[in-house]
């Protein structure tokens, strides 16, 4: 078009009006068709995660009971429970069995909406989403009654009688009438870790020879499994200075890990979330993952267990275990920091950066760093905002002279 051309104007302004038009058809689509079917698509999942969480479908689980199925309500209420109050979990521990199985996220929703419920991260046997942590002792001889599912523990004289953030351990003892006395204490920190300590007393007259044991087991996969490569969800451990993360699938094909005298740590990991058994990092166990899974009734079952070296407690002697379970949100700076305070290795891999690893994770720990500086001098929660837009700008400072040099050769 020449510099004098009287159809300019016409031109240019039927040029504003084509921009204009694509702006509003844009602007439509986004608002009239693209925003509801997101909507639409949100609270589908939203009301197939609940149901799946508070009814589930009866194939999702493994009940000793047979057919029979509860929810998690009814089997809450089927025994009696210490109250649980922490300040980043809640929940309660059965007398009955004495497991981790009804513990929730007092910080984080199964949905957006702020009002639906917090995350259930453990549920009792029997229940569609079944997740739980089960710790006892093991023996060759079957003539000695150990602590099992219907053992009924009892709260030791001068015991609190909940489970609170600082607060002193929850102590239980159980009397097998055999001249053992089996005792567990339970401890919860500011975060998500709990303190575990199994005992033994012998007062009978021979040398018994005992196993403790850890195991975290679930009956599904989690809700929200996508099964994609770039992410593990799925048993995790860290044993003998080596990564173990066996897939579901590979478990369902009866896979299995077996390794014996290691030292580390065991558990299952989700996309947000890791329940994890970590005995102490001198001692010694055999380590074992495992799963099974029913085509035809659709039962699955997934096991990460963790056995200690077998004990000698004489007569008028005891033996007492320790170990932690985390049980929690994967967030990077605690994991850090129970790493250095407790010598656990690696715990911090239990958050996947995935097959890019190599990108994402010096992103993700430089993103970190910089929210954590702001947050320390008194950004608060600005800090979050404010370190994305640091961080936009660092990595655009580290790739300016390619940037630039792209600019000068076009």
């Amino acid at each position: 078009m020449k510099p004098n051309d009287p159809h300019a104007p016409k031109d240019n302004a039927r040029l504003m009006m084509a921009i204009v038009i694509s702006l509003l058809v844009l602007i439509g689509f986004e608002f009239f068709v693209a925003k509801p079917h997101e909507k639409q698509v949100l609270e589908n999942r939203q009301a197939q995660h609940i149901e799946a969480v508070q009814r589930g479908d009866k194939k999702a689980a493994i009940n000793s009971e047979g057919d029979k199925v509860k929810t998690r309500p009814e089997a809450l209420a089927a025994a009696t429970r210490l109250p649980i109050q922490g300040k980043r979990v809640s929940g309660s521990l059965s007398l009955k069995g004495a497991r981790f199985d009804d513990i929730t996220l007092n910080e984080h929703r199964i949905t957006v909406d702020p009002k639906s419920d917090p995350v259930a991260l453990l549920s009792p046997a029997g229940t569609p989403m079944a997740y739980y942590v089960e710790n006892g002792w093991l023996s060759d001889d079957t003539a000695v009654k150990l602590p099992g599912d219907d053992t009924v523990w009892q709260i030791k004289g001068g015991s609190p009688s909940e489970i609170t953030t600082g607060g002193k351990p929850v102590e239980l003892t159980w009397d097998n009438g055999q001249g053992l006395t089996f005792g567990r204490s339970i401890a919860l920190d500011d975060n998500y870790m709990f303190t575990m300590t199994q005992s033994v007393e012998n007062n009978g007259t021979t040398t018994v020879k005992l196993n403790p044991f850890h195991t975290t087991a679930r009956n599904s996969k989690p809700v929200d499994f996508r099964g994609v490569y770039t992410l593990h969800e799925g048993p995790i451990g860290y044993m003998a200075h080596k990564e173990y993360h066996p897939s579901y699938k590979d478990l369902c094909k009866d896979d299995k890990t077996d390794i014996s005298d290691v030292s580390g740590w065991l558990g299952i990991t989700d996309k947000y979330w890791m329940v994890a058994v970590l005995p102490d990092p001198q001692q010694k166990f055999n380590g074992r993952i495992i799963g099974s899974c029913n085509k035809a009734t659709g039962a699955e079952h997934y096991q990460a267990d963790i056995v200690d070296i077998e004990a000698d407690v004489a007569p008028g002697k005891s033996y007492t275990e320790t170990a932690h379970l985390y049980a929690g949100v994967k967030e990077y700076p605690v994991m850090l920091a129970y790493e250095d305070k407790f010598g656990f290795d690696n715990l911090h891999n239990g958050l996947d950066f995935g097959i890019y690893w190599p990108i994402t994770t010096p992103f993700f720990k430089l993103l970190h760093f910089i929210m954590f500086m702001l947050t320390k001098y008194g950004f608060g929660v600005y800090g979050v905002g404010m370190s994305i837009l640091l961080m936009t700008v660092v990595v655009r400072a580290l790739v300016f002279p390619l940037a630039s040099k792209s600019f000068r050769s076009m």
